[in-house]
């Protein structure tokens, strides 16, 4: 029962780690397109 429990405490931190990470992946593409324009300007 045990396990049960720490596993459907562990998915929702999984969760908060997957959109973490993809908000840093989306916010780095970002700034390389708006440093890729400043240049280009």
């Amino acid at each position: 029962m045990e396990s049960i429990y720490t596993i459907l405490l562990l998915i929702p931190t999984f969760i908060v780690y997957g959109l973490g990470i993809a908000l840093a992946i989306l916010a780095v593409k970002c700034m390389l397109k708006y440093l890729r324009e400043d240049k280009n300007h």
